[in-house]
């Protein structure tokens, strides 16, 4: 076991090194899906989940928190609508964590989907009826608790789908990875409880090929800073307070600032901020303001997030299952 977690190690330690040189012949947006985000509750807290990352979606902020998630953990996340456009955005996924020392286990499946995208000619005359374009990907995720302060993970992703052109649908496949690292640093000094650090290194490599034409989806370098406060409200009944931060490499760099307060185990309310510090090729983009709120009853939790979108005010609803 002591050789499969120095393995694991130097694997993680290797994507991220590897990483480095990898900064030509890059895109700012083939595999744009891959940066929205999944599970209503870190949405609603702006996307600053990396060092928090203790449910299912951890599997897209922070694949090496997944060992937070206790026994199983069926989750799913909706877009309820996206104004005046016909959308589709969901995630499926599944965690288990046999409490032992073989680690914790991951898969998932997203979809994206467009719909109405209409085709014209050089004369700007329509081509045929309105077509769709669709994403699609599928993750499996590995994580293991090196010691009782730091966990490792690697996140494996398939991609696949349709673009509409003038003649036909054009369809494209992929594949790319995450490495991540999850820093419990109370478990290295008592001073320090409830503090972690969240390392994600995503798509260090990925490509993604369109009829013959390889594109390099851009790498993003996601850290992130939590701080989780237990406390007594109301009647002596227990309640949390986690404030983050993350900070993205993407897009010219971006950050996100979220937090939640938990009333005895089964409220939550969130609110969060993703801001970009410049906009992909110098356009400017006004900040994402987000709201949300949740509840856990026995193994059933329902988490609802509010995006305001630079594109249209975005809803999001998950459901998750903890067994």
């Amino acid at each position: 076991m002591a050789s499969f977690k120095k393995l694991l190690i130097l694997a993680v330690s290797f994507v991220m090194i590897f990483s480095a040189g990898i900064k030509a012949a890059t895109t700012d947006y083939a595999g744009d899906m891959l940066s929205i985000g999944v599970g209503a509750r870190a949405l609603a807290m702006g996307g600053a989940f990396a060092a928090v990352a203790d449910d299912a979606s951890a599997m897209y902020w922070n694949p090496a928190g997944i060992v937070n998630v206790k026994g199983v953990e069926v989750s799913s996340v909706k877009l309820l609508g996206m104004e005046g456009l016909d959308a589709y955005y969901t995630y499926l996924n599944l965690i288990y964590n046999p409490g032992d020392n073989t680690g914790s286990f991951g898969i998932g499946y997203l979809r994206q989907q467009f719909g109405g995208i209409i085709i014209r000619n050089g004369s700007g005359d329509q081509i045929g009826v309105p077509r769709e374009a669709s994403d699609n990907v599928i993750n499996a995720t590995y994580a293991r608790k090196i010691s009782s302060w730091l966990s490792a993970g690697i996140n494996a992703k398939a991609m696949f789908g349709m673009y509409p052109d003038s003649a036909a649908r054009q369809g494209y496949n992929g594949f790319g990875a995450d490495a991540a690292l999850f820093i419990y640093l109370g478990g290295i000094f008592d001073a320090l409880k409830g503090l972690s650090l969240g390392i994600n290194l995503q798509d260090p490599y990925a490509v993604i090929n369109i009829t013959g034409v390889e594109e390099r989806v851009a790498y993003n370098f996601k850290t992130g800073i939590g701080y989780d406060l237990p406390f007594i409200f109301l009647k002596n009944l227990s309640s949390r307070i986690i404030v983050a931060a993350d900070y993205d490499t993407e897009y010219n760099g971006e950050y996100h600032l979220g937090a939640e307060f938990m009333w005895n185990g089964m409220i939550g309310i969130r609110a969060g901020i993703k801001r970009y510090l410049s906009g992909a090729s110098g356009l400017y983009q006004d900040a994402e303001l987000s709201l949300g709120a949740g509840i856990k009853w026995y193994f059933l939790r329902i988490d609802y997030a509010y995006v305001n979108s630079n594109i249209s005010p975005l809803q999001y609803i998950s459901i998750s299952g903890m067994f």
